[in-house]
């Protein structure tokens, strides 16, 4: 079963809704930290609330433990959830988008919202987001498959018909609303994005320019094969081989794909060999050495210091501070 925090993955692609090889790091323990503690912080008589924000700040520490706790109280400072709103709301959603408990045998999918209540005209549900980038790759509420899963499931609970639907972007402190009819056009067809994503085949990988963005690439083996398989690679490099001319769309961007699973495998490789020698220590082959060597410091200025001292303009003035010329980078962006 994909879980509805998955949904906006599956939307694309079942493998990249379904690859978890159990690891993590550090953006996700600050995620799982804030949300425990935003729940612990509006409900501390929950005791199940209380003991889950310890373990998971206990598993930060340093730097990242102040950053999460800062989050959570410019939070508490401009918001209060009325007395009804529930914390960590577990609900299931069936084919024909009614809820059921979550663990039903009846579910397509399930999920734990991090707050919903009952307003007279609409279910509310919240997601809150404490990733540096969530503003650039969560989608909006009305586009958000995993708060609309969420949405619908509590919406058919309470007895609604409308959802009101929002994200909380903890690292700028901003909300984003949207209003879904679940009667109108624009909800049935949000249900049927929800419901589609909820039954993709979990081991289909399906190629296509989200690829380039997916976090679990390295992972899938659709995206590796061009780096792994000698026919695989020699048929996604052939435009590299053929007279020049145009080349059909969907072949460069399998050139494109192959590219970036060569350039991740390799930076993964070196990412081992440097860990490799800073545990054991160089190794040798045929009388040469590898590993680290010292070398000189660059120098470099730091605008925002110029700026706190007063110097910039001066800096600016006399050339040390250059502000270099447009550059272009080439990216996955909507055609028109």
């Amino acid at each position: 079963m994909i879980r509805m925090s998955l949904l906006n993955d599956a939307a694309n692609c079942g493998l990249a809704a379904s690859i978890d090889d159990k690891s993590t790091n550090a953006a996700a323990l600050m995620g799982t930290a804030f949300h425990a503690a935003v729940a612990a912080h509006y409900r501390p008589d929950v005791e199940a609330f209380r003991e889950a924000r310890a373990i998971a700040i206990g598993q930060l520490g340093g730097e990242h433990e102040e950053e999460v706790l800062d989050m959570v109280s410019e939070l508490a400072s401009i918001w209060d959830p009325p007395t009804s709103a529930i914390f960590e709301s577990p609900i299931g959603l069936t084919r024909r988008g009614l809820a059921v408990d979550h663990g039903s045998p009846e579910a397509i999918t399930q999920g734990t919202a991090d707050c919903v209540w009952s307003e007279p005209d609409e279910a509310v549900v919240l997601d809150f987001k404490s990733g540096a980038r969530a503003a650039f790759n969560v989608p909006a509420p009305r586009d958000n498959l995993q708060l609309a899963g969420y949405g619908i499931a509590h919406a058919d609970r309470f007895g609604k018909s409308k959802m009101r639907l929002g994200l909380y972007l903890a690292a700028e402190g901003r909300w984003i609303w949207d209003l879904v009819d679940l009667d109108s056009p624009a909800g049935t067809a949000l249900w049927e994005r929800v419901r589609a994503a909820a039954l993709r085949d979990p081991d289909e990988a399906v190629v296509g320019p989200h690829c380039s963005d997916c976090y679990v690439r390295l992972r899938c083996r659709a995206h590796l094969l061009p780096a792994l398989s000698a026919p695989d690679r020699v048929s996604a490099l052939e435009p590299l081989t053929a007279p020049g001319g145009l080349v059909e769309p969907r072949k460069l961007m399998r050139l494109l794909h192959a590219c970036q699973a060569m350039e991740a495998i390799a930076d993964k490789g070196k990412e081992f060999l440097r860990a490799y020698v800073k545990e054991h220590g160089p190794f040798v082959v045929d009388g040469q050495q590898w590993g680290p060597i010292e070398v000189k410091g660059r120098e470099a200025t730091s605008v925002k210091a110029l700026k706190e001292a007063g110097l910039y303009e001066r800096a600016l003035a006399v050339g040390a501070v250059r502000q270099g010329p447009p550059t272009h980078q080439h990216r996955w962006k909507k055609a028109g």
